[in-house]
Protein backbone atom coordinates (compact mmCIF):
# COMPACT_ATOMS: atom_id res chain seq x y z
CA UNK A 1 0.00 0.00 0.00
CA UNK A 2 3.05 2.49 0.79
CA UNK A 3 4.21 2.22 -2.92
CA UNK A 4 1.27 2.23 -4.83
CA UNK A 5 0.60 5.91 -2.50
CA UNK A 6 4.42 6.76 -2.86
CA UNK A 7 4.19 6.52 -6.87
CA UNK A 8 0.48 8.43 -7.13
CA UNK A 9 2.00 11.28 -4.93
CA UNK A 10 4.89 12.20 -7.44
CA UNK A 11 4.16 15.20 -9.77
CA UNK A 12 1.63 14.71 -12.63
CA UNK A 13 2.04 13.16 -15.26
CA UNK A 14 5.39 11.12 -13.50
CA UNK A 15 2.88 9.83 -11.58
CA UNK A 16 1.21 8.29 -13.67
CA UNK A 17 3.74 6.75 -16.03
CA UNK A 18 5.01 5.18 -12.68
CA UNK A 19 1.74 3.89 -11.97
CA UNK A 20 1.74 2.47 -15.92
CA UNK A 21 4.84 0.80 -15.18
CA UNK A 22 3.87 -0.74 -12.11
CA UNK A 23 0.99 -2.29 -13.63
CA UNK A 24 2.83 -3.49 -16.68
CA UNK A 25 5.68 -5.23 -14.25
CA UNK A 26 2.79 -6.73 -12.61
CA UNK A 27 0.63 -8.28 -15.49
CA UNK A 28 4.39 -9.43 -16.92
CA UNK A 29 5.47 -11.37 -13.62
CA UNK A 30 1.91 -12.64 -12.71
CA UNK A 31 2.28 -14.39 -16.39
CA UNK A 32 5.81 -15.37 -16.53
CA UNK A 33 5.90 -16.86 -13.29
CA UNK A 34 2.60 -18.93 -13.85
CA UNK A 35 3.59 -20.02 -17.49
CA UNK A 36 7.61 -20.58 -17.11
CA UNK A 37 7.63 -21.65 -13.25
CA UNK A 38 4.71 -22.57 -11.89
CA UNK A 39 3.05 -24.54 -14.64
CA UNK A 40 6.31 -26.58 -14.36
CA UNK A 41 6.25 -27.40 -10.76
CA UNK A 42 2.98 -28.34 -10.70
CA UNK A 43 3.50 -30.94 -13.58
CA UNK A 44 6.07 -32.03 -11.74
CA UNK A 45 3.77 -32.21 -8.61
CA UNK A 46 1.25 -34.38 -10.48
CA UNK A 47 3.47 -37.15 -12.05
CA UNK A 48 4.66 -37.47 -8.44
CA UNK A 49 1.72 -38.02 -6.23
CA UNK A 50 -0.55 -38.84 -9.11
CA UNK A 51 -3.58 -37.10 -8.02
CA UNK A 52 -6.48 -36.05 -10.44
CA UNK A 53 -7.27 -33.07 -11.43
CA UNK A 54 -9.88 -31.82 -9.23
CA UNK A 55 -7.21 -32.51 -6.28
CA UNK A 56 -4.68 -30.94 -7.98
CA UNK A 57 -7.14 -27.76 -8.39
CA UNK A 58 -7.66 -27.68 -4.80
CA UNK A 59 -4.36 -28.75 -3.13
CA UNK A 60 -1.97 -26.88 -5.23
CA UNK A 61 -4.47 -23.76 -6.88
CA UNK A 62 -6.83 -22.84 -4.94
CA UNK A 63 -5.15 -22.56 -1.93
CA UNK A 64 -2.46 -20.52 -3.14
CA UNK A 65 -4.81 -18.44 -5.53
CA UNK A 66 -7.44 -17.72 -2.41
CA UNK A 67 -4.70 -16.51 -0.20
CA UNK A 68 -5.44 -12.45 -1.66
CA UNK A 69 -9.12 -12.84 -0.62
CA UNK A 70 -8.28 -14.52 2.61
CA UNK A 71 -5.93 -11.64 3.76
CA UNK A 72 -8.05 -8.85 2.34
CA UNK A 73 -11.37 -10.61 3.53
CA UNK A 74 -9.85 -9.75 7.15
CA UNK A 75 -8.67 -6.63 6.28
CA UNK A 76 -12.08 -5.72 4.84
CA UNK A 77 -14.28 -7.60 7.91
CA UNK A 78 -11.95 -5.17 10.73
CA UNK A 79 -13.75 -2.20 9.15
CA UNK A 80 -16.75 -3.63 7.63
CA UNK A 81 -18.14 -7.20 7.45
CA UNK A 82 -20.66 -6.21 5.00
CA UNK A 83 -17.51 -5.40 2.16
CA UNK A 84 -15.99 -8.88 2.81
CA UNK A 85 -19.32 -10.03 2.07
CA UNK A 86 -19.72 -8.29 -1.15
CA UNK A 87 -15.83 -9.00 -1.94
CA UNK A 88 -16.66 -13.25 -1.46
CA UNK A 89 -20.04 -13.24 -3.78
CA UNK A 90 -18.34 -10.69 -6.29
CA UNK A 91 -15.19 -12.95 -6.87
CA UNK A 92 -17.83 -16.14 -7.17
CA UNK A 93 -19.55 -14.26 -9.80
CA UNK A 94 -16.06 -13.17 -11.64
CA UNK A 95 -14.49 -16.89 -11.08
CA UNK A 96 -17.65 -18.53 -12.39
CA UNK A 97 -18.09 -16.15 -15.27
CA UNK A 98 -14.79 -14.38 -16.33
CA UNK A 99 -12.17 -16.99 -15.16
CA UNK A 100 -14.29 -19.95 -16.45
CA UNK A 101 -14.79 -18.21 -19.78
CA UNK A 102 -11.45 -17.37 -19.81
CA UNK A 103 -10.21 -21.25 -19.27
CA UNK A 104 -12.69 -22.28 -21.79
CA UNK A 105 -11.19 -19.32 -24.42
CA UNK A 106 -7.86 -20.39 -24.46
CA UNK A 107 -7.79 -24.75 -23.56
CA UNK A 108 -5.87 -26.47 -25.87
CA UNK A 109 -8.48 -29.51 -26.22
CA UNK A 110 -11.96 -29.80 -25.67
CA UNK A 111 -12.41 -32.50 -22.82
CA UNK A 112 -15.13 -34.48 -21.61
CA UNK A 113 -15.93 -33.82 -17.86
CA UNK A 114 -17.17 -36.71 -16.09
CA UNK A 115 -21.30 -35.84 -15.22
CA UNK A 116 -21.01 -36.66 -11.16
CA UNK A 117 -18.26 -33.88 -11.04
CA UNK A 118 -19.88 -31.59 -12.66
CA UNK A 119 -22.88 -31.68 -10.67
CA UNK A 120 -21.40 -32.32 -7.58
CA UNK A 121 -19.63 -29.18 -7.87
CA UNK A 122 -22.24 -27.02 -8.79
CA UNK A 123 -24.09 -28.54 -5.92
CA UNK A 124 -21.98 -27.29 -3.48
CA UNK A 125 -21.91 -23.85 -5.93
CA UNK A 126 -25.33 -23.45 -4.75
CA UNK A 127 -25.22 -24.44 -1.11
CA UNK A 128 -21.73 -21.70 -0.63
CA UNK A 129 -24.48 -19.47 -2.55
CA UNK A 130 -27.21 -20.41 -1.05
CA UNK A 131 -25.11 -19.38 2.29
CA UNK A 132 -24.10 -16.03 1.35
CA UNK A 133 -27.81 -15.14 0.14
CA UNK A 134 -29.02 -16.05 3.19
CA UNK A 135 -26.23 -13.32 5.14
CA UNK A 136 -27.35 -10.95 2.97
CA UNK A 137 -30.83 -11.36 3.03
CA UNK A 138 -30.73 -11.47 7.09
CA UNK A 139 -28.41 -9.00 7.44
CA UNK A 140 -26.83 -10.65 10.78
CA UNK A 141 -24.46 -13.51 10.88
CA UNK A 142 -23.58 -15.54 13.79
CA UNK A 143 -21.29 -18.78 14.90
CA UNK A 144 -24.00 -21.35 13.28
CA UNK A 145 -23.53 -20.31 9.90
CA UNK A 146 -19.82 -19.56 10.36
CA UNK A 147 -19.65 -23.53 11.20
CA UNK A 148 -22.03 -24.76 8.50
CA UNK A 149 -19.73 -23.48 5.97
CA UNK A 150 -16.96 -24.89 7.65
CA UNK A 151 -18.42 -28.05 8.13
CA UNK A 152 -19.60 -28.34 4.43
CA UNK A 153 -16.69 -27.45 3.17
CA UNK A 154 -14.80 -30.55 4.74
CA UNK A 155 -17.58 -32.59 3.46
CA UNK A 156 -16.70 -31.11 -0.07
CA UNK A 157 -13.35 -31.94 0.72
CA UNK A 158 -13.70 -35.82 1.81
CA UNK A 159 -15.82 -36.75 -1.26
CA UNK A 160 -13.26 -34.98 -3.39
CA UNK A 161 -10.16 -36.98 -1.61
CA UNK A 162 -13.12 -40.25 -1.93
CA UNK A 163 -13.46 -39.46 -5.66
CA UNK A 164 -10.17 -39.68 -6.11
CA UNK A 165 -9.08 -43.12 -4.77
CA UNK A 166 -12.38 -44.03 -7.16
CA UNK A 167 -11.33 -42.60 -10.21
CA UNK A 168 -9.39 -43.99 -12.71
CA UNK A 169 -9.44 -40.81 -14.92
CA UNK A 170 -5.97 -40.19 -17.18
CA UNK A 171 -3.29 -38.13 -15.58
CA UNK A 172 -3.03 -34.74 -17.42
CA UNK A 173 0.29 -33.57 -18.17
CA UNK A 174 1.76 -30.31 -19.32
CA UNK A 175 1.52 -30.12 -23.57
CA UNK A 176 4.74 -27.72 -24.43
CA UNK A 177 4.22 -25.43 -27.89
CA UNK A 178 6.81 -24.46 -29.89
CA UNK A 179 7.16 -20.51 -30.17
CA UNK A 180 8.49 -18.95 -33.33
CA UNK A 181 12.24 -18.17 -33.22
CA UNK A 182 12.34 -14.87 -33.80
CA UNK A 183 9.44 -13.91 -31.24
CA UNK A 184 10.94 -16.60 -28.59
CA UNK A 185 14.74 -14.55 -28.88
CA UNK A 186 13.23 -10.93 -28.92
CA UNK A 187 10.93 -12.71 -25.87
CA UNK A 188 13.50 -13.97 -23.86
CA UNK A 189 15.68 -10.59 -24.67
CA UNK A 190 13.41 -8.76 -22.81
CA UNK A 191 12.42 -10.86 -20.11
CA UNK A 192 16.22 -11.55 -18.81
CA UNK A 193 16.10 -9.74 -15.80
CA UNK A 194 13.36 -10.47 -14.54
CA UNK A 195 13.83 -14.23 -15.51
CA UNK A 196 17.30 -14.19 -14.06
CA UNK A 197 15.29 -12.27 -10.34
CA UNK A 198 13.10 -15.35 -10.24
CA UNK A 199 15.42 -18.14 -11.29
CA UNK A 200 17.40 -17.07 -8.47
CA UNK A 201 14.06 -16.81 -5.83
CA UNK A 202 12.49 -20.38 -7.16
CA UNK A 203 16.02 -22.10 -7.34
CA UNK A 204 15.53 -22.26 -11.39
CA UNK A 205 19.58 -23.17 -12.18
CA UNK A 206 21.01 -25.52 -14.56
CA UNK A 207 24.52 -27.68 -14.20
CA UNK A 208 26.38 -28.13 -11.13
CA UNK A 209 26.06 -24.98 -8.23
CA UNK A 210 26.02 -26.12 -4.93
CA UNK A 211 22.67 -26.69 -3.55
CA UNK A 212 23.62 -25.36 0.03
CA UNK A 213 24.32 -21.99 -1.74
CA UNK A 214 21.31 -21.89 -4.15
CA UNK A 215 19.24 -22.26 -0.79
CA UNK A 216 20.59 -19.56 1.18
CA UNK A 217 20.80 -17.15 -1.56
CA UNK A 218 16.75 -18.01 -2.07
CA UNK A 219 15.81 -17.56 1.24
CA UNK A 220 17.69 -14.55 1.99
CA UNK A 221 17.05 -12.87 -1.42
CA UNK A 222 13.07 -13.94 -0.43
CA UNK A 223 13.09 -12.72 3.27
CA UNK A 224 14.54 -9.19 1.81
CA UNK A 225 12.03 -8.89 -0.91
CA UNK A 226 9.29 -10.27 1.05
CA UNK A 227 9.81 -8.27 4.11
CA UNK A 228 10.16 -5.33 2.40
CA UNK A 229 6.84 -5.67 0.17
CA UNK A 230 5.17 -6.19 3.40
CA UNK A 231 6.52 -3.11 4.98
CA UNK A 232 8.69 -5.09 7.77
CA UNK A 233 12.19 -4.90 6.95
CA UNK A 234 14.75 -3.10 9.32
CA UNK A 235 18.11 -3.81 9.63
CA UNK A 236 17.12 -4.69 13.36
CA UNK A 237 14.70 -7.49 12.06
CA UNK A 238 16.98 -8.66 9.22
CA UNK A 239 19.75 -9.01 12.10
CA UNK A 240 17.91 -11.11 14.07
CA UNK A 241 16.69 -13.27 11.45
CA UNK A 242 19.77 -13.72 9.74
CA UNK A 243 20.71 -16.84 12.52
CA UNK A 244 17.31 -18.67 11.56
CA UNK A 245 17.64 -17.69 7.88
CA UNK A 246 21.27 -19.53 7.78
CA UNK A 247 19.13 -22.54 10.06
CA UNK A 248 16.16 -22.93 7.46
CA UNK A 249 19.18 -22.75 4.44
CA UNK A 250 20.65 -25.95 6.19
CA UNK A 251 17.88 -27.57 6.89
CA UNK A 252 16.14 -27.39 3.12
CA UNK A 253 20.15 -28.88 2.16
CA UNK A 254 19.87 -31.41 4.46
CA UNK A 255 16.18 -32.67 3.40
CA UNK A 256 17.26 -32.73 -0.15
CA UNK A 257 20.26 -34.51 0.50
CA UNK A 258 17.77 -36.96 2.06
CA UNK A 259 15.10 -37.01 -0.30
CA UNK A 260 15.34 -38.64 -3.74
CA UNK A 261 14.32 -36.72 -7.02
CA UNK A 262 14.77 -33.02 -6.09
CA UNK A 263 11.37 -33.17 -4.20
CA UNK A 264 12.37 -31.02 -1.68
CA UNK A 265 13.57 -28.24 -4.46
CA UNK A 266 10.27 -28.02 -6.60
CA UNK A 267 8.19 -28.16 -3.27
CA UNK A 268 10.10 -25.13 -1.99
CA UNK A 269 10.37 -23.48 -5.57
CA UNK A 270 6.45 -24.47 -5.64
CA UNK A 271 4.96 -22.63 -2.70
CA UNK A 272 7.98 -19.56 -3.38
CA UNK A 273 6.01 -18.80 -6.75
CA UNK A 274 2.98 -19.18 -5.17
CA UNK A 275 4.06 -16.44 -2.74
CA UNK A 276 5.23 -14.14 -5.79
CA UNK A 277 2.06 -14.10 -7.42
CA UNK A 278 0.06 -13.82 -3.93
CA UNK A 279 2.44 -10.56 -3.95
CA UNK A 280 1.44 -9.38 -7.52
CA UNK A 281 -1.94 -10.02 -6.68
CA UNK A 282 -1.68 -7.93 -3.64
CA UNK A 283 0.01 -4.89 -5.17
CA UNK A 284 -3.50 -4.82 -7.57
CA UNK A 285 -5.54 -5.24 -4.43
CA UNK A 286 -3.82 -1.92 -2.90
CA UNK A 287 -3.91 -0.55 -5.68
CA UNK A 288 -7.58 -0.53 -6.10
CA UNK A 289 -8.29 0.17 -2.26
CA UNK A 290 -5.89 3.72 -3.10
CA UNK A 291 -8.07 4.53 -6.52
CA UNK A 292 -11.36 3.66 -4.78
CA UNK A 293 -10.43 6.13 -1.58
CA UNK A 294 -8.98 8.72 -3.96
CA UNK A 295 -11.80 8.77 -6.70
CA UNK A 296 -14.60 8.35 -3.99
CA UNK A 297 -16.25 5.05 -4.98
CA UNK A 298 -18.76 3.45 -3.21
CA UNK A 299 -17.44 0.42 -0.67
CA UNK A 300 -20.05 -1.38 -2.59
CA UNK A 301 -18.78 -0.96 -6.10
CA UNK A 302 -15.50 -1.19 -5.06
CA UNK A 303 -15.72 -4.91 -2.98
CA UNK A 304 -18.30 -6.18 -6.11
CA UNK A 305 -16.00 -4.97 -9.00
CA UNK A 306 -12.49 -4.48 -8.45
CA UNK A 307 -11.38 -6.19 -4.95
CA UNK A 308 -12.77 -9.05 -6.96
CA UNK A 309 -10.86 -8.46 -9.76
CA UNK A 310 -7.62 -8.00 -7.66
CA UNK A 311 -8.26 -10.92 -5.57
CA UNK A 312 -9.43 -13.30 -8.61
CA UNK A 313 -6.09 -12.06 -10.79
CA UNK A 314 -4.46 -15.22 -9.82
CA UNK A 315 -7.22 -17.43 -10.69
CA UNK A 316 -7.56 -15.58 -14.12
CA UNK A 317 -3.84 -15.84 -14.82
CA UNK A 318 -3.30 -19.56 -13.43
CA UNK A 319 -6.26 -21.49 -15.26
CA UNK A 320 -5.92 -19.43 -18.49
CA UNK A 321 -2.31 -20.55 -18.72
CA UNK A 322 -3.28 -24.28 -16.92
CA UNK A 323 -5.33 -24.67 -19.79
CA UNK A 324 -3.21 -23.03 -22.22
CA UNK A 325 -1.05 -25.94 -21.92
CA UNK A 326 -2.93 -28.91 -21.80
CA UNK A 327 -4.36 -28.96 -17.67
CA UNK A 328 -7.73 -28.52 -19.28
CA UNK A 329 -9.31 -30.75 -17.01
CA UNK A 330 -7.57 -29.39 -13.96
CA UNK A 331 -8.21 -25.66 -15.02
CA UNK A 332 -12.26 -26.17 -15.50
CA UNK A 333 -11.98 -28.24 -12.03
CA UNK A 334 -10.11 -25.01 -10.41
CA UNK A 335 -12.56 -22.12 -11.87
CA UNK A 336 -15.41 -23.98 -10.31
CA UNK A 337 -13.95 -25.01 -7.12
CA UNK A 338 -12.49 -22.07 -6.12
CA UNK A 339 -15.45 -19.95 -5.01
CA UNK A 340 -16.42 -23.15 -3.11
CA UNK A 341 -12.87 -22.85 -1.23
CA UNK A 342 -12.94 -19.08 -1.42
CA UNK A 343 -16.62 -18.79 0.58
CA UNK A 344 -16.70 -22.10 2.61
CA UNK A 345 -13.16 -21.81 3.89
CA UNK A 346 -11.68 -18.64 3.33
CA UNK A 347 -14.80 -16.57 4.42
CA UNK A 348 -15.95 -19.65 6.90
CA UNK A 349 -12.85 -18.66 9.05
CA UNK A 350 -13.13 -15.21 8.95
CA UNK A 351 -16.83 -15.14 10.09
CA UNK A 352 -15.99 -18.25 12.68
CA UNK A 353 -13.21 -15.49 13.86
CA UNK A 354 -15.22 -12.31 14.06
CA UNK A 355 -18.54 -13.88 15.72
CA UNK A 356 -16.59 -15.65 18.13
CA UNK A 357 -14.72 -12.51 19.22
CA UNK A 358 -17.59 -10.07 18.87
CA UNK A 359 -20.99 -12.15 19.02
CA UNK A 360 -23.87 -11.75 16.59
CA UNK A 361 -23.20 -9.35 14.12
CA UNK A 362 -25.57 -7.21 12.23
CA UNK A 363 -24.71 -5.60 8.84
CA UNK A 364 -26.17 -2.21 7.68
CA UNK A 365 -26.07 -1.31 4.16
CA UNK A 366 -26.85 2.26 4.44
CA UNK A 367 -27.53 2.83 0.64
CA UNK A 368 -29.45 0.99 -2.70
CA UNK A 369 -30.25 -2.78 -1.94
CA UNK A 370 -29.82 -3.27 -5.51
CA UNK A 371 -26.06 -3.86 -5.03
CA UNK A 372 -27.26 -6.78 -3.20
CA UNK A 373 -30.29 -8.02 -5.44
CA UNK A 374 -28.20 -8.17 -8.26
CA UNK A 375 -25.43 -10.59 -7.68
CA UNK A 376 -28.06 -12.88 -5.70
CA UNK A 377 -30.05 -12.59 -9.07
CA UNK A 378 -26.98 -12.81 -11.58
CA UNK A 379 -24.91 -15.85 -9.44
CA UNK A 380 -28.16 -18.52 -10.25
CA UNK A 381 -28.34 -17.34 -13.48
CA UNK A 382 -24.30 -18.10 -14.36
CA UNK A 383 -24.80 -21.32 -12.82
CA UNK A 384 -27.88 -22.62 -14.80
CA UNK A 385 -26.03 -21.44 -18.09
CA UNK A 386 -22.88 -23.21 -17.20
CA UNK A 387 -24.92 -26.31 -16.66
CA UNK A 388 -27.09 -25.53 -19.75
CA UNK A 389 -24.23 -25.83 -21.90
CA UNK A 390 -22.69 -29.20 -20.63
CA UNK A 391 -25.81 -30.89 -21.16
CA UNK A 392 -26.33 -29.89 -24.60
CA UNK A 393 -22.82 -30.01 -25.71
CA UNK A 394 -22.53 -33.82 -24.48
CA UNK A 395 -20.44 -32.72 -20.70
CA UNK A 396 -17.70 -30.37 -22.63
CA UNK A 397 -18.09 -26.68 -21.80
CA UNK A 398 -17.56 -25.30 -25.32
CA UNK A 399 -16.15 -21.52 -26.72
CA UNK A 400 -19.86 -20.34 -26.81
CA UNK A 401 -20.30 -20.53 -22.91
CA UNK A 402 -16.93 -18.28 -22.73
CA UNK A 403 -19.16 -15.44 -24.46
CA UNK A 404 -21.94 -15.73 -22.74
CA UNK A 405 -19.54 -15.81 -19.37
CA UNK A 406 -18.24 -12.80 -20.53
CA UNK A 407 -21.81 -11.10 -21.24
CA UNK A 408 -22.84 -12.05 -18.22
CA UNK A 409 -20.37 -10.23 -16.62
CA UNK A 410 -20.69 -7.26 -18.63
CA UNK A 411 -23.93 -6.86 -18.15
CA UNK A 412 -23.39 -6.95 -14.29
CA UNK A 413 -20.92 -4.09 -14.88
CA UNK A 414 -23.05 -2.04 -16.18
CA UNK A 415 -26.25 -2.49 -14.31
CA UNK A 416 -23.78 -1.73 -10.84
CA UNK A 417 -22.47 1.44 -12.77
CA UNK A 418 -25.64 2.42 -13.65
CA UNK A 419 -27.25 1.82 -9.52
CA UNK A 420 -23.57 3.68 -8.75
CA UNK A 421 -24.53 6.81 -10.86
CA UNK A 422 -28.22 7.26 -10.96
CA UNK A 423 -28.89 5.52 -7.44
CA UNK A 424 -28.15 6.60 -4.18
CA UNK A 425 -24.56 7.64 -4.35
CA UNK A 426 -25.20 9.87 -8.34
CA UNK A 427 -27.74 11.60 -5.76
CA UNK A 428 -25.59 12.59 -3.03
Amino acid sequence: MGIVNTLYDLPVPFNYAAVSMLNVFILVSGYLLVDEYLMKYLDNAIKQTKLQSELVAIIFLNIGNGLPELITGFLCGQKDLLCALYCSIGGMLFITTVVLGSTIFFKSKTVEIKIGLFYKNIMFLFVSYFLLSCILIRETVNIFIAIAMVSTYVIFLVHSVINNRNDAEEIETIEHSAIGSKYKKVLQWCLYPLRMLFNLSLINQKGNSNPFVLYSCSVFMNFIIFSYLLGYLTQRIFLISMPILLLLSAALYFLDTVVRNKTIMNCYGMITAILWIFFTSDAIVNQIETVSERFNFSKELSSLIFLAFGNSFADLVTNSVAARKGLVKTAISSSLTSPIHNILFNFGLLLSYFTLSKGTISLVNEYSTMFTVFPIVFVPITFFIISFNYEIRNRKLEIELAYALFAIYGLFVCLLALEFYLGDYGRM
